[in-house]
């Protein structure tokens, strides 16, 4: 998917549910500028997109990996997190949802609990509220399944399904639960909370000898998915070198 850096602006303006004029502040720029510059694309040069972008967590011409992205939704649209998630190239992107102590009711529930999305290629985290105004009618609110599963973009996390047969998800208490929605939690504190449930075949920490590892580049993404921080990694080695 193909779509100017405009557009990724846009999409990204929206995700952060803040207001146009409060991301301007942020970046230190003119809001009027920045919001003639959205409505007919003039007004601020590639220095002052490129703050923009900074400020809306892009590094590198994609998502930052260094940090955990909030992005949300409230007008049911699902199309910009889609468009997002596309130009990113996030490979293999996966997630559930998050639920607290509270056993979730209906399907209602699930689609207003926060989505935990997750690639390995490059190490994306994101949490995603879908939020639609309470006054839109359900036919105006975009589902998950279709918007980003049919289309290829994620799949489901492969693990046990605990209510409605459909749709998995991470069950932490309710401590863990406001602090993921308040927007607070580290990189650590997500792989935490990814890593802290069972696959249909095992346990999520695989042993390395399980998993075809033909270059230091596997490894590196190997680990990174199971939580494993340079300095662990580094100890392990260290220890093992010592004892022989």
């Amino acid at each position: 998917m193909t779509i100017n850096e405009a557009e990724i602006i846009r999409d990204l303006i929206i995700l952060s549910g803040k207001a146009p004029s409060r991301i301007a502040e942020e970046a230190g720029l003119s809001r009027s500028g920045v919001l003639q510059w959205l409505k007919k694309g003039v007004g601020i040069g590639s220095r002052a997109q490129d703050k923009l972008l900074s400020v809306l967590g892009v590094s590198g011409g994609t998502l930052s990996s260094n940090r955990v992205h909030f992005l949300s939704v409230k007008s049911g649209d699902l199309l910009p997190l889609a468009r997002i998630l596309n130009w990113s190239e996030g490979h293999s992107y996966e997630m559930c949802y998050l639920s607290s102590n509270i056993r979730p009711k209906d399907f209602i529930d699930f689609q207003t609990a926060p989505l935990l999305i997750r690639s390995s290629r490059p190490p994306l985290k994101i949490v995603f509220r879908h939020t639609p105004p309470t006054l839109l009618p359900t036919t105006k609110i975009q589902q998950v399944d279709p918007v980003l599963v049919k289309t290829g973009i994620a799949k489901w996390r492969d693990i046990p399904k605990k209510t409605l047969d459909s749709w998995p998800f991470i069950k932490v208490d309710r401590a863990v639960y406001d602090k993921v929605t308040g927007r607070e939690i580290s990189i650590e504190e997500f792989d935490q909370i990814w890593n802290s449930v069972k696959t249909r075949d095992g346990d999520t920490k695989r042993e390395a000898e399980e998993i075809q590892l033909s270059s230091w580049e596997d490894f590196i993404y190997w680990a990174e998915e199971m939580g494993i921080s340079p300095e662990e990694a580094q100890k392990c080695i260290l220890e093992s070198h010592r004892k022989e």
